[in-house]
Protein backbone atom coordinates (compact mmCIF):
# COMPACT_ATOMS: atom_id res chain seq x y z
CA UNK A 1 0.00 0.00 0.00
CA UNK A 2 2.96 2.63 0.69
CA UNK A 3 4.32 2.00 -2.14
CA UNK A 4 1.04 2.83 -4.55
CA UNK A 5 1.20 6.38 -2.15
CA UNK A 6 4.57 7.15 -3.34
CA UNK A 7 3.84 6.41 -6.69
CA UNK A 8 0.74 8.34 -6.58
CA UNK A 9 2.59 10.98 -5.19
CA UNK A 10 5.24 11.06 -7.81
CA UNK A 11 2.67 10.78 -10.58
CA UNK A 12 -0.37 12.79 -9.32
CA UNK A 13 1.63 15.30 -7.05
CA UNK A 14 -0.88 18.28 -7.28
CA UNK A 15 0.19 21.99 -7.01
CA UNK A 16 -2.90 23.10 -6.96
CA UNK A 17 -6.11 21.50 -9.20
CA UNK A 18 -7.87 23.54 -12.01
CA UNK A 19 -8.26 27.16 -12.79
CA UNK A 20 -5.35 28.31 -12.02
CA UNK A 21 -2.98 29.88 -14.86
CA UNK A 22 0.38 28.16 -15.31
CA UNK A 23 3.20 29.86 -15.22
CA UNK A 24 5.45 30.43 -18.65
CA UNK A 25 8.81 29.17 -19.44
CA UNK A 26 11.18 31.37 -19.06
CA UNK A 27 12.44 34.14 -22.26
CA UNK A 28 15.95 33.90 -20.97
CA UNK A 29 18.71 32.02 -22.11
CA UNK A 30 19.46 29.05 -19.53
CA UNK A 31 22.38 26.28 -19.64
CA UNK A 32 22.76 22.99 -18.35
CA UNK A 33 24.74 25.21 -15.51
CA UNK A 34 22.06 26.48 -14.19
CA UNK A 35 20.29 23.09 -14.05
CA UNK A 36 22.92 21.56 -12.40
CA UNK A 37 22.14 20.47 -8.79
CA UNK A 38 19.40 19.48 -6.31
CA UNK A 39 15.88 19.96 -6.84
CA UNK A 40 12.63 19.56 -4.69
CA UNK A 41 9.11 19.48 -4.00
CA UNK A 42 7.54 19.04 -1.17
CA UNK A 43 3.75 19.05 -1.19
CA UNK A 44 1.58 19.54 2.00
CA UNK A 45 0.21 16.44 2.37
CA UNK A 46 -0.84 13.30 4.85
CA UNK A 47 3.10 11.06 4.93
CA UNK A 48 5.40 14.01 5.10
CA UNK A 49 6.13 13.35 1.30
CA UNK A 50 9.23 15.24 -0.37
CA UNK A 51 10.62 14.14 -4.15
CA UNK A 52 14.07 15.00 -4.81
CA UNK A 53 15.79 15.74 -8.28
CA UNK A 54 19.28 15.36 -8.61
CA UNK A 55 20.59 16.55 -12.13
CA UNK A 56 24.18 16.10 -12.33
CA UNK A 57 27.00 17.67 -14.41
CA UNK A 58 27.67 14.56 -16.67
CA UNK A 59 23.63 14.80 -17.83
CA UNK A 60 22.33 11.97 -15.50
CA UNK A 61 19.46 12.40 -13.07
CA UNK A 62 18.40 11.08 -9.68
CA UNK A 63 14.83 11.14 -8.19
CA UNK A 64 14.47 10.22 -5.27
CA UNK A 65 10.18 10.10 -3.72
CA UNK A 66 10.31 9.93 0.27
CA UNK A 67 6.84 9.11 1.91
CA UNK A 68 6.22 7.98 5.57
CA UNK A 69 9.64 6.84 5.58
CA UNK A 70 9.61 4.91 2.44
CA UNK A 71 11.80 5.55 -0.21
CA UNK A 72 12.12 5.16 -3.89
CA UNK A 73 14.65 5.96 -5.86
CA UNK A 74 15.02 6.19 -10.08
CA UNK A 75 18.28 7.24 -12.30
CA UNK A 76 18.32 8.11 -15.57
CA UNK A 77 19.60 11.25 -17.91
CA UNK A 78 18.95 14.50 -18.56
CA UNK A 79 19.21 17.25 -21.27
CA UNK A 80 18.28 20.49 -21.66
CA UNK A 81 16.55 21.43 -24.98
CA UNK A 82 16.16 25.45 -25.08
CA UNK A 83 13.44 25.75 -22.27
CA UNK A 84 12.80 22.56 -22.28
CA UNK A 85 14.07 19.80 -19.63
CA UNK A 86 13.95 16.16 -21.30
CA UNK A 87 14.33 13.19 -18.23
CA UNK A 88 14.32 9.88 -19.44
CA UNK A 89 13.09 6.86 -17.23
CA UNK A 90 11.50 9.51 -14.83
CA UNK A 91 9.66 7.44 -11.92
CA UNK A 92 5.90 7.72 -12.73
CA UNK A 93 4.56 4.42 -13.36
CA UNK A 94 1.53 3.59 -10.94
CA UNK A 95 -0.04 0.53 -11.24
CA UNK A 96 0.60 -0.58 -13.99
CA UNK A 97 -0.34 2.86 -16.25
CA UNK A 98 2.58 5.07 -17.01
CA UNK A 99 2.16 8.94 -18.90
CA UNK A 100 2.22 8.88 -22.76
CA UNK A 101 4.40 12.17 -22.38
CA UNK A 102 5.83 14.10 -19.42
CA UNK A 103 6.54 17.75 -19.99
CA UNK A 104 9.07 19.81 -17.69
CA UNK A 105 9.94 23.77 -18.62
CA UNK A 106 11.93 26.05 -17.14
CA UNK A 107 10.50 29.05 -15.63
CA UNK A 108 11.39 32.21 -13.74
CA UNK A 109 11.73 32.11 -10.21
CA UNK A 110 12.94 35.93 -8.62
CA UNK A 111 13.39 34.40 -5.29
CA UNK A 112 15.58 30.96 -6.51
CA UNK A 113 19.08 30.62 -6.49
CA UNK A 114 19.56 30.87 -10.28
CA UNK A 115 16.31 32.80 -11.12
CA UNK A 116 14.69 29.71 -12.26
CA UNK A 117 12.66 27.04 -11.54
CA UNK A 118 11.15 23.43 -12.90
CA UNK A 119 7.78 23.24 -14.05
CA UNK A 120 6.39 20.43 -15.24
CA UNK A 121 4.95 16.26 -15.08
CA UNK A 122 2.73 13.85 -16.94
CA UNK A 123 0.05 14.33 -19.30
CA UNK A 124 -2.55 16.92 -17.38
CA UNK A 125 -0.91 20.83 -16.77
CA UNK A 126 -3.31 20.96 -13.76
CA UNK A 127 -1.49 18.04 -12.02
CA UNK A 128 2.33 19.79 -12.97
CA UNK A 129 4.36 20.60 -9.95
CA UNK A 130 7.22 23.00 -9.31
CA UNK A 131 10.82 22.19 -8.01
CA UNK A 132 12.43 24.55 -6.81
CA UNK A 133 15.74 24.39 -6.58
CA UNK A 134 17.12 22.95 -2.75
CA UNK A 135 19.03 26.04 -0.96
CA UNK A 136 19.91 23.57 1.69
CA UNK A 137 23.46 21.27 2.16
CA UNK A 138 23.07 17.97 -0.42
CA UNK A 139 22.08 15.85 3.01
CA UNK A 140 18.64 17.82 3.05
CA UNK A 141 16.37 15.58 1.24
CA UNK A 142 16.89 13.44 4.31
CA UNK A 143 15.15 16.49 6.60
CA UNK A 144 12.46 19.07 6.02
Amino acid sequence: MMLRTILALAVFAVSGCGGYSLPSATSRPVSPDDLVGEWRYCPYAPGNPKVVLKLSPESVFTQTVRVDGDTMTQSGTWALRGVDLVLSDVLTEFNGWRPAQQAWKIIDRSNAPKGFAILGGGNDPDQWVVFEANREPSNAADSR
